[in-house]
């Protein structure tokens, strides 16, 4: 009985006691307290907001402006909110890129940049019409036109030109220059006649030119044969040599005649063929050859089909 009261003494004491001083929490207990006081972290835009620092709506950072009435005693009235107008740098490139295209659009569409005819000058056969028609600038833009391709197109319509120049100019202006071969020799083939210049370019006849040396031809050269007559150089510029030393020489009314094998020559009126080779050199030698052969053949009563003085030293004749 004596135990029992005891202990029973003890647990009143230490209930007691337990009323009246404030339990000691734990270190577990303290860092659970620790972490329900600590407020939530909060992001916005990418920046980490520090604890319990307060944070603000979009509509919260909007300058609001309080205005004092008049005769009002003070009071005061509250304005709407001005929201925070920011560009950014997308916007500007859209803004940017309407402009871009709407300059594009002008530039292209205005009449003020499209080529009515290009101007032509230094040509006196060729008339500035008949440019224009192979060109085909008339409402073409002026950025769509390369000088490279006008003369190109120049040049294999019209072969009689040399030196074409090009120059494009804003806001639409297109100024083409260019000289024309001056031609020399009519050479006819197959019935197709051409003109020839001293550098032995062939090109189709236009207009009048005056003093031309005719030839009939009876074959294409050797240098060029299989070239396009129309477009390509047909005569060497040692065969126009001789043919216009030639041509003074040759009788009133004939024309020079050109043969692949025998060279040039012509077709006397008095009835025979003569033919003095294709290179120019010593050509009044061979001249004076033939006039003696002639002279000793009218001597001796001989009537020849053939004269052949393509050979300085070794001339020779043909009898019917």
């Amino acid at each position: 009985m004596t135990t029992a009261r005891r202990s029973d003494r003890v647990r009143a004491r230490r209930g007691r006691s337990d009323r009246g001083v404030a339990r000691k929490p734990t270190a577990a207990q303290r860092r659970t307290g620790a972490r329900r006081a600590q407020p939530p972290m909060v992001s916005r835009r990418g920046v980490m907001a520090a604890p319990g620092a307060p944070t603000r709506s979009r509509r919260e950072a909007r300058r609001r402006y309080n205005v004092v009435l008049p005769m009002s005693g003070g009071a005061e009235m509250r304005l709407p909110a001005m929201p925070q107008v920011r560009f950014g740098w997308r916007l500007l490139s859209f803004a940017l890129s309407l402009a871009l295209g709407w300059a594009l659009v002008t530039l292209w569409t205005a009449p003020q940049f499209h080529v009515a005819e290009a101007a032509v000058a230094g040509l006196e056969r060729l008339s500035p019409a008949e440019v224009n028609t192979v060109l085909k600038l008339t409402g073409a833009s002026i950025f769509t036109v390369q000088p490279s391709e006008v003369r190109a197109r120049l040049q294999a319509a019209f072969p009689e030109l040399t030196g074409i120049r090009v120059k494009v100019g804003f806001p639409a202006r297109v100024v083409v220059t260019a000289a024309e071969r001056a031609p020399l020799i009519a050479w006819e083939h197959e019935g197709i006649v051409v003109w020839i210049d001293a550098e032995g370019y062939a090109f189709l006849p236009r207009g009048q030119a005056e003093g031309l040396v005719a030839v009939v031809a009876h074959g294409v050269p050797d240098p060029v044969a299989g070239q396009a007559e129309q477009s390509q150089q047909l005569l060497t510029p040692q065969l126009v040599r001789a043919i216009l030393t030639l041509a003074p020489s040759a009788p009133e009314g004939a024309a020079l005649a050109f043969d692949p094998e025998h060279g040039l020559g012509w077709a006397d009126p008095r009835g025979w063929q003569v033919y003095f080779g294709p290179r120019p050199e010593d050509m009044p030698a061979r001249l004076a050859v033939y006039q003696a052969i002639l002279k000793q053949l009218k001597a001796l009563g001989v009537k020849p089909s053939l004269i052949s003085v393509e050979y300085l030293h070794a001339p020779y004749y043909r009898e019917d």
